[in-house]
C-alpha cells in the first residue's frame, strides 16, 4: 500500500478523493451522498473561506491501484489562536475494512502534524467550525441526515487502534407528529406567560431573500450562543455566509424561526426539508435527472431536519427555549411533515437535551469526536 497526497489542481486527483466513498457505500440505504461539485469545493484553496486563514491537505492510501482510504488533515489557525493550542484536525475519513489501510493513512496524519509542531489531533470534524463531525458509534441502522457523517461500525475501532480517544459525543434523535400532539400543557402555558411578561415573540419568514438579509445577524448570535460549546471558535463572516448559503439552498423559509425579545434576536431554530431520498437517487450529480429527484423529494418528504438551535446564554432557562420548541411543534402540526430529525446535540448541552426530552425526542444516533 502507498500513501499519496492529493494535488488540488489535478482534476483526476480530486475526483479520486471525492469518488471513494461513493464506491465504498454504493447502494447502502443509510448513507446519504452529497453533490460531488459541492464536495470538490473543499479542495478549492482559491474559493473556500477556510483557506483565508488556515491550511489543509488531502491524502489517499492505495492498494494495487485502488483507493483503500482517504482523509483530510487541517491546521485551523483561527481555532488554535482562540484556544492557545497547537492542534490539528482530521476530517472526511473513509476506509475499507482493512486496519492496515487505516493505520497507514492515520500515520500520515501524525507525520503531517509533527512537521508543523502540532501536538493534539481532533476529529473527525468538518472544515468549518459549525460543520457536522464525529464518527458514528451508535445507530448504524438509521439513515443519516443530510451532511451528517455515516460510517461502518469498524471506523471507531480503527481510530482507537491508532491512539484516538473520546473528546465529546453528540446525539441525534427523532420527534414524531403523533407525539407532538401531546405537547405538555405546562410548556405551552409557560411559553405564553414568558412571551407576555418578557417581551418574547417568534419571527418567521416567507422568502429566501429575507433569510439572506438576516445572515449577518445570525452569525453574531451564533458566536454568542455557542461560545461555551467544546471546540467552539468564532467563524469568520465569510465562513458563516458560506455555510448559511448552503443551508438556504435547501431551506423552506417558513421553517426558520427567530426568537425575539422586543427588537433583539435572542434565539434561532433552523429546520429544513429532508431531501435525503432525492440525494440518494441523484448519487452525487444534478444531471441528467438528479435535480428532478431532489425537487421531488423536497415536495414530497414528510421529514424535516432540525440542525441549528441556539439561545443566548443569558436567556437560557428563562422561557426563550420554550417559545422556540412550541413553534417547532406548531410547524409539525400545521404542515405536511410527520417527523423531525434533531441532529448532533452535544452531550454537555443539558438544557437543550432537557427541552427536547420534553417533546418526546427518541435518541437514536451517537457521533464521537
Amino acid at each position: 500500500m502507498i500513501t499519496k497526497k492529493i494535488d488540488p489542481n489535478s482534476p483526476s486527483d480530486v475526483n479520486r478523493w471525492v469518488d471513494f466513498p461513493f464506491s465504498l457505500y454504493q447502494g447502502h440505504p443509510c448513507w446519504i451522498p452529497l453533490l460531488k461539485n459541492g464536495i470538490k469545493k473543499l479542495l478549492d484553496k482559491n474559493q473556500h473561506p477556510f483557506y483565508q486563514h488556515s491550511e489543509a491537505d488531502f491524502f489517499v492510501v492505495e492498494n494495487a491501484g485502488e483507493v483503500a482510504a482517504r482523509i483530510c488533515v487541517m491546521e485551523n489557525t483561527r481555532y488554535n489562536d482562540y484556544h492557545n493550542e497547537k492542534a490539528a484536525f482530521i476530517g472526511y475519513f473513509d476506509v475499507i475494512e482493512d486496519k492496515e489501510a487505516a493505520r497507514q493513512i492515520l500515520s500520515q496524519v501524525d507525520e503531517w502534524a509533527n512537521q508543523r509542531g502540532l501536538e493534539t489531533i481532533y476529529g473527525p470534524k468538518g472544515m468549518l467550525g459549525a460543520a457536522a463531525g464525529g464518527v458514528l458509534v451508535g445507530g448504524f441502522e438509521y439513515r443519516a441526515a443530510i451532511d451528517i457523517p455515516y460510517n461502518y461500525p469498524y471506523y471507531d475501532d480503527y481510530l482507537k487502534d491508532s491512539g484516538y480517544e473520546k473528546y465529546r459525543d453528540t446525539l441525534s434523535g427523532f420527534i414524531h407528529r403523533k407525539d407532538e400532539g401531546n405537547i405538555p400543557e405546562r410548556v405551552i402555558r409557560i411559553s405564553k406567560k414568558v412571551a407576555e411578561r418578557g417581551g418574547f415573540h417568534a419571527r418567521r419568514f416567507k422568502t429566501k431573500a429575507e433569510l439572506r438579509q438576516i445572515v449577518p445577524m445570525i452569525g453574531d448570535l451564533h458566536r454568542q450562543a455557542f461560545v461555551e460549546i467544546p471546540g467552539y471558535y468564532p467563524m469568520t463572516d465569510e465562513e458563516f455566509a458560506w455555510m448559511a448559503e448552503e443551508l438556504i439552498m435547501i431551506a423552506d423559509p417558513e421553517l426558520i424561526t427567530l426568537v425575539m425579545k422586543d427588537d433583539e434576536v435572542v434565539g434561532f431554530l433552523f429546520a429544513y426539508p429532508d431531501i435525503s431520498g432525492g440525494l440518494q437517487k441523484a448519487n452525487g450529480s444534478l444531471f441528467p435527472l438528479g435535480w428532478w429527484h431532489i425537487l421531488q423529494a423536497q415536495r414530497k418528504t414528510d421529514w424535516i431536519i432540525l440542525n441549528g438551535v441556539g439561545v443566548l446564554p443569558e436567556y437560557q432557562g428563562r422561557g426563550a427555549n420554550a417559545i422556540m420548541y412550541v413553534e417547532l411543534a406548531r410547524t409539525l402540526l400545521q404542515s405536511n411533515f410527520d417527523h423531525a430529525d434533531l441532529v448532533q446535540v452535544g452531550e454537555e448541552n443539558y438544557r437543550s437535551m432537557q427541552d427536547q426530552l420534553t417533546f418526546g425526542v427518541k435518541w437514536t444516533k451517537k457521533h464521537r469526536v
